[in-house]
């Protein structure tokens, strides 16, 4: 199992929540060092990853087959978000994600394949 896997996403989301409240407007908008994403395209990117792994999306066959465009077309869809919109959503979703994956841990379902569209099959305690 992947404790050690959970144990930092949980240090990462109190980092991050730490984090959040002292960055301006302004630094939003700076470019991050992800091409073409700005600091708040990251929140929103990591906003998006938590939302799906709480409400699975529905797959479709037109999205992106390269993994990092599907992420740029989750970060696409939030650019027109406020700062505050994306801020929440995240905020909303990290806590959630965490617990999916906690129970992602248990023994009954720690094995059961889940794939993920343009990187592979892998258990599920490893999405942690």
């Amino acid at each position: 199992m992947t404790s050690t896997g959970l144990a930092a996403a949980r240090e990462s989301n109190r980092q991050l929540a730490e984090i959040i409240p002292s960055v301006s407007d302004d630094q939003w908008e700076l470019p991050s060092a992800c091409a073409g994403w700005r600091v708040i395209d990251v929140l929103a990117h990591l906003g998006a990853l938590a939302y799906e792994t709480v409400c699975p999306p529905e797959p479709d066959p037109t999205w992106p087959k390269v993994r990092e465009r599907y992420h740029d077309l989750r970060v696409n869809e939030r650019r027109g978000w406020s700062h505050a919109e994306v801020i929440t959503e995240w905020q909303d979703y990290a806590p959630k994600q965490l617990a999916v994956q906690e129970a992602g841990q248990e023994p009954a379902v720690a094995s059961e394949p889940v794939v993920v569209p343009g990187l592979g099959t892998y258990p599920r305690h490893l999405m942690a």
